[in-house]
């Protein structure tokens, strides 16, 4: 105990630390799974959910297998699978198939979307290699929702008309993009020759177009359409709809492209506008040449994860070498904010397998244990357990006020060699009407009774039930006032702070809070007391923290008014030394990046007073900042670790 103070002040970081679940907000073991019977059928390659195409209040699932043959080899086919209060159907309530041979028809798929605002969901697919009369040209079909589902006759199709173009390799339903109360139909065409403009260097250029919808459906003409300015930029290989990234109350636009001769990527975010997108990119994002990263050929909004009021944007490069470690995989997020995309990446993640490929497909999974952050989904698809190679994973962070949580809250991972779990994975939306989040997983190259016959998961959501926040900590105390924090709980909707004098009468604090910090003042100079939180999750309160036993200090502190650090060039330690200052001081010491790498509060009895930082001994090589802070002033000085 030094000068009364009972508890210390434990370490402060800027980071926010993952604090174990007692039940995940979502079921661990998945509560619907189909098969695609049929060999080679890729059944899961894209799904999507999140869209109540029948308008009977449950969000439906829709399912593309690309590899199906049926009437023709290698045609494909689309199934919808119906959801309603005991979850999704057992058998599929709506399929078609491609009609030509080889046309991949199911390669991605799309019904987040409602393009005549009659208040039932559309479905949207691409044919990527459908030929008309060109090989591979592509075609898009949009089929309206409807009250019986949608019809099996298409409401709108697109040929791609170029050999080789790959019109429908990615679609999206793309949201209201110019503020009419529509959502409009977003295609590709990565692999489209601009032979127009840049002649026989035009190859796989790539096109995209946006079609908006009216009352009617949607407009053949495009209210946008882009071409690749040089060879192989592959404009449109991936597409999705931002939401809205600025906070101007329109939705927007990401594309991607993918540069194969060079092995780099790009993200072109557009803005919504009342006239639609002007087709000039407000934000890009560049991979940077890493060696066949896979930069962006596949992207996602991320929803809100870091609860601002913008929407983000996650970014995958799955062979990517991160670490060192040959396609273990990487993705970055941008956040959103007045200005748009901040072009700084907010936080990136990697794999740690050899070609793992992780990030190989990224999703935006909603706010699934409703705590006001969106949160994200990270498929694997080629992980491997000390068992089956090529197993698969699939993995939930749950967003916070600083972004994502370092580690998953939620993993699941495939069983049996080559399942390739999280080849593609999406929000549900609420399938049965429970008012949770559910999450879709597939596994494209899965082979049960049948050779990659392929397999779809369901997840349904549950109450997050959470442990006690941790490592509650006194950040700054005075005779009349404490500063405490916590460990951000990650699932968190509010904390309620609890402090109460145990050697005299004064009233006792019961405070809510939304933040993770609380400062308390009107303290009594040299008195007892007793402090501790809990937080409200999905599943209710939690249990008491750690409970902190202090007392405030009695005597007058000097002031503040210099501090010399030495050696200035340190290997194992720093002295500081604080001349005159007596009282309460927090020292901590902050690397260039801003984070604080060290943080202790010392109660000081007497001047000339010496503070001895061993940790330095642990710290990387570089610059730092040693800060002292009292209650009346703040001083810093720089030293070097060698």
């Amino acid at each position: 105990m030094v000068n009364g103070l009972r508890v210390s002040l434990l370490g402060i970081s800027t980071a926010f630390v993952f604090t174990a679940l007692i039940v995940p907000p979502t079921n661990p073991d998945f509560d619907w799974v189909v098969e695609g019977n049929t060999a080679n059928s890729d059944f899961g390659f894209w799904a999507d959910g999140g869209g109540d195409i029948n308008g009977d209040g449950y969000d439906d699932l829709i399912i593309g297998a690309p590899g199906v043959s049926h009437s023709y080899v290698g045609e494909g086919a689309v199934y919808i699978y119906y959801g309603g209060p005991d979850g999704l159907a057992d058998e599929p309530g709506w399929v078609t198939y491609g009609a030509n041979d080889s046309a991949g028809y199911g390669k991605c798929v799309s019904i987040k979307g409602d393009v005549n605002a009659d208040g039932y969901a559309d479905v949207l697919i691409g044919s990527h290699q459908h030929r008309n009369t060109k090989l591979n040209e592509g075609k898009v079909l949009l089929f309206l929702g409807g009250p019986d589902g949608p019809s099996y006759t298409p409401f709108w199709t697109m040929i791609g008309g170029r050999k080789g173009a790959k019109l429908g390799e990615a679609v999206v339903l793309a949201g209201d993009l110019n503020n009419d109360g529509y959502d409009e139909v977003c295609v590709g065409a990565h692999g489209w020759d601009d032979d127009e403009v840049l002649g026989d260097s035009g190859n796989k250029a790539g096109k995209f177009w946006v079609f908006p919808g009216n009352e009617d459906g949607i407009s053949t003409t495009p209210i946008m359409e882009c071409v690749g300015i040089v060879e192989d930029a592959n404009l449109g290989v991936s597409m999705d709809r931002a939401g809205d990234v600025n906070g101007d109350g329109i939705d927007d636009l990401h594309i991607g492209g993918y540069i194969f001769l060079i092995g780099d990527g790009m993200l072109c975010t557009f803005f919504g506008e009342e006239e639609g997108p002007d087709g000039i990119p407000d934000f890009m994002a560049i991979g940077g040449a890493w060696d066949t990263s896979f930069y962006a050929v596949n992207l996602s909004s991320a929803g809100d994860v870091n609860g601002d009021g913008y929407q983000d944007v996650v970014i995958g490069a799955p062979r990517y070498d991160a670490n060192g470690i040959y396609q273990s995989g990487k993705l970055h997020i941008h956040y959103g904010g007045p200005e748009g995309m901040d072009p700084t990446i907010g936080w990136t993640h990697s794999g740690t397998q050899y070609d793992e490929r992780w990030a190989f497909n990224v999703n935006d999974a909603g706010d699934v244990n409703h705590d006001g952050y969106d949160d994200l989904l990270v498929g694997s698809k080629y992980y491997d357990t000390p068992t089956d190679t090529n197993a698969g994973k699939a993995e939930l962070f749950l967003g916070g006020p600083k972004g994502p949580q370092r580690n998953p809250t939620w993993t699941f991972i495939g069983s049996g060699v080559a399942s390739t779990v999280g080849n593609n994975l999406c929000s549900g939306g609420d399938i049965n009407g429970d008012g949770f989040m559910d999450i879709i997983v597939t596994g494209n190259e899965y082979s049960g009774d049948l050779d990659r016959e392929g397999i779809v998961y369901a997840f349904y959501g549950q109450p997050q039930q959470c442990n006690p926040p941790t490592h509650p900590s006194i950040y700054f105390i005075t005779p009349n006032s404490v500063t405490i924090g916590w460990d951000w709980l990650y699932g968190a909707k509010k904390y309620k702070f609890y402090m109460k004098r145990l050697d005299g009468p004064a009233p006792a604090y019961s405070i809510p809070t939304e933040d993770s910090v609380m400062t308390v003042g009107g303290l009594v100079p040299g008195a007892h007391y007793k402090a501790y939180v809990t937080a409200l999750c999905d599943g209710g309160w939690t249990d008491k923290s750690l409970v902190l036993d202090f007392y405030t200090p009695m005597h007058k502190e000097g002031v503040l008014t210099n501090m010399d650090v030495y050696p200035t060039l340190a290997s194992q330690s720093v002295h500081v030394a604080l001349g005159t200052t007596t009282g309460p001081v927090a020292i901590s010491i902050m690397d260039l990046n801003g984070n604080i790498v060290y943080n202790h509060q010392y109660v000081i009895e007497q001047s000339n007073t010496v503070i001895v930082i061993n940790e330095v001994a642990d710290l990387p090589a570089g610059n730092y900042f040693v800060i002292a802070q009292s209650a009346n002033n703040k001083l810093s000085k720089q030293f070097i670790k060698q």
